[in-house]
């Protein structure tokens, strides 16, 4: 009787333009938004919090999903789908006074 093949291992290869996407955001968001965004924040938050200035993307990516697959360990076999997806990004502001992705997730 034969075995089913096994996932080894499933990768994302799509690539963010993370350098083009922090250009968008800083060219976007104006000293006076933030500021607005800080006051609404420290209302919001215990006095113990340092307030965080924040924004949110949505961007769509193009990329591929590998599948590895493996019988047994006899054979090796990689599959790869092409996806396009939305992602959903933040930006926080940091010291430097500019904006950085901070972290990103798939809304798919």
């Amino acid at each position: 009787m034969k075995r089913p093949s096994g996932i080894t291992t499933v990768e994302s290869k799509v690539l963010v333009p993370v350098d083009l996407l922090e250009e968008h955001v800083n060219s976007k968001h104006h000293p006076h938004e933030d500021e607005k965004n800080a006051s609404y924040l420290h209302n919001v938050f215990a006095y113990d919090f340092e307030n965080i200035l924040c924004c949110s993307e949505e961007l769509e990516v193009d990329g591929a999903v590998e599948i590895h697959m493996t019988d047994q360990g006899c054979w090796h076999r990689c599959i790869t789908i092409p996806v396009t997806t939305a992602l959903m990004v933040i930006c926080s502001k940091g010291m430097d006074e500019t904006y950085r992705l901070t972290w990103s997730c798939s809304l798919s």
